[in-house]
């Protein structure tokens, strides 16, 4: 096994090890470290992607052996200050003896490089931390394959993935659950309808100058998990008068699919049930999957209501009647969405109702009288 190889090994083991996302070292020829994202076949491309990288330490070779390219083990040195509670001053992160060794050991395993890469990311958030700017970064999308290229000088550090629009640290960075159900940090990025979460990875950057080793494969298969973007609906219940107190039940559907030529909703993911009453006239219905088509029913119009009509709240504010008096939605007009600049802004259906019967006018006059030293209420109706 020669230099060469040593990544793609690494990585197949540290996919195995920590499952669909990895951490790692990176050993980068010539500076220059290349993240490769591929997205899934079919679905959205996440643009504007970039990768911010922060200074954690040196690496230096330990002066054992030969020389580097012979013989050399790598340690980290010069933590940076910001850094300086990870407690990786001195460790060992490989061994070079005609290949380079696995740096699954008790101080730099794969496990510990995750934790260590998740403790730095939550440095980084919870303080000031200058990032490195790179010496030149390229960008370029092939199908569905995101490749960013990054030349920086030699050195270890962390490496996040960002989308290019989200500058505060509190819209990107997150706290998320491992296997363990440990709570790690992470970075999101989000696209209409997905939100893609990665794992920072540790990155050393060796151009080594002082040997002759060669290693032209220096790319990192970026691994993530995707979680569907959800919005809500909310359903409000107008009343022309009231009659007397009641329940409205409502069947909430939601499809992946509208066929505008047949008027047809297919591809259903979920459905729930949702109540207003006339002491709360409004419901929200969380959880719905971004694009989703809604098919509203009024199923119950509650005891002495019938129902007047029903209409959406587009996006835009376009108000859209259904010729249904119980049901919207069935036209493709109810689409859960987010609006980023108001996040009170949602998706919104109102049903409207009237009293079934008469409604009739009467009062009471409460009196209360003291007889044998005793209150005692007299109800009279007028």
């Amino acid at each position: 096994m020669n230099r060469k190889h040593f990544f793609r090994d690494v990585f197949l083991v540290a996919v195995l090890i920590l499952g669909h996302l990895s951490c790692g070292l990176v050993y980068a020829e010539n500076k220059e470290v290349t993240f490769k994202i591929e997205y899934p076949q079919g679905e959205e491309v996440l643009d504007g992607l970039v990768f911010d990288f922060y200074r954690v330490a040196d690496i230096e070779w330990d002066g054992t052996g030969n020389n580097p390219k012979e013989q050399a083990t790598y340690l980290v040195k010069n933590v940076k200050e910001s850094f300086a509670s990870l407690g990786i001053e001195g460790k060992d992160v490989g061994y070079y003896e005609g290949e380079f060794t696995n740096v699954n050991n008790d101080e730099m395993s794969y496990q510990k490089l995750q934790e260590i890469a998740s403790n730095a990311l939550a440095i980084v958030f919870e303080n000031e931390v200058t990032k490195t700017e790179p010496i030149s970064t390229s960008s370029s999308l092939e199908g569905n394959v995101l490749t960013y290229k990054a030349v920086l000088p030699e050195g270890l550090y962390l490496a996040v993935a960002r989308r290019s629009t989200k500058t505060v640290k509190t819209d990107y960075i997150i706290t998320d659950k491992d296997s363990n159900n440990n709570t790690v940090y992470r970075t999101k990025a989000e696209s209409e309808h997905w939100i893609y979460v990665f794992q920072p990875y540790l990155v050393f950057v060796d151009s080594m100058k002082s040997g002759t080793i060669d290693l032209d494969d220096s790319t990192i298969m970026t691994k993530y998990n995707m979680k569907v973007r959800t919005g809500k609906l909310k359903i409000e219940k107008e009343l022309e008068a009231f009659s007397t107190y009641a329940t409205f039940v409502f069947t909430v559907e939601w499809f992946k699919n509208y066929d505008a030529e047949t008027g047809e909703l297919s591809g259903m993911i979920d459905w729930k049930y949702a109540t207003t009453d006339t002491s709360d006239l409004e419901t929200i219905v969380e959880n719905i999957p971004v694009g989703a088509y809604v098919r509203v029913t009024e199923y119950y119009t509650g005891a002495g209501y019938e129902p007047v009509k029903v209409v959406t709240v587009l996006k835009d504010g376009t108000i859209v009647q259904s010729d249904s008096k119980t049901r919207i939605g069935q036209d493709g007009s109810v689409v859960i969405f987010i609006d980023e600049e108001n996040e009170e802004h949602i998706a919104k259906v109102i049903f409207t109702n009237k009293p079934s019967v008469p409604v009739f006018g009467y009062g009471f006059n409460n009196r209360f009288v003291k007889e044998d030293g005793h209150w005692t209420h007299i109800e009279e109706e007028q």
